[in-house]
């Protein structure tokens, strides 16, 4: 019981806290939750919560973290899986670092865990390999310039080639990818690098 109690406090609620997360040189730091889609198309979750050691040591969260992870290995694809990069706490919260080595382990580990069984839905690809006919043809896009400077484009005006990849998710969450933003659908915000996507919707994330 205590054991679901802990990994509930940290990974199955959806409000997380603020704080200051350490980084494994990632290249920025982090006052919030978010994920980080690597050059090599690898994941990284940092997860910021509230920590009260009145009700469970960093110790506990340590071994039940690692417990939920090992669960969920057991059942992974070979060549998939979850591992821990960090975990620690300070000044009353938590932080800690998950590694997926597949799209299909974050939407799977985070699914069963982080959002108790409500499925998410995550894929990359490249923008070459998307099909003209998947979006109307007056639906615009947001294209991101230099200095800042955003305009309306279509898809059809977009350049798709091999070099740029195309991240889309139906999560509500923070993201930064290691890359630079080139396009993006109009339900996504994005401010000096960092996303913010909208829940329940198909979010469109081209960077290359």
């Amino acid at each position: 019981m205590k054991y679901a109690k802990i990994c509930l406090i940290l990974l199955g609620v959806l409000v997380f806290s603020m704080g200051c997360s350490g980084l494994k040189g990632y290249g920025f730091k982090t006052e919030e939750t978010l994920t980080y889609i690597k050059q090599d198309d690898s994941i990284i979750s940092i997860f910021v919560e509230d920590f009260d050691k009145s009700v469970y040591s960093e110790k506990e969260l340590k071994e039940a973290v690692t417990k939920e992870i090992e669960e969920y290995d057991q059942t992974a694809a070979e060549g998939a899986g979850v591992s821990m990069v960090d975990l620690y706490t300070s000044g009353g919260s938590a932080y800690l670092e998950l590694q997926y080595k597949t799209v299909e382990d974050y939407c799977a580990y985070n699914s069963r865990y982080t959002y108790n069984g409500k499925a998410i839905a995550m894929s990359l690809s490249k923008a070459s390999e998307i099909q003209p006919d998947t979006f109307q043809p007056d639906e615009l896009f947001i294209e991101h310039l230099d200095g800042g400077a955003m305009k309306d484009i279509s898809f059809a005006e977009m350049d798709t080639s091999d070099t740029l990849k195309v991240l889309v998710t139906n999560e509500g969450m923070t993201f930064r990818v290691d890359g630079k933003i080139r396009y993006t659908s109009s339900n996504v915000a994005v401010n000096d690098e960092v996303i913010k996507t909208t829940a329940d919707e198909n979010n469109y994330i081209f960077y290359e």
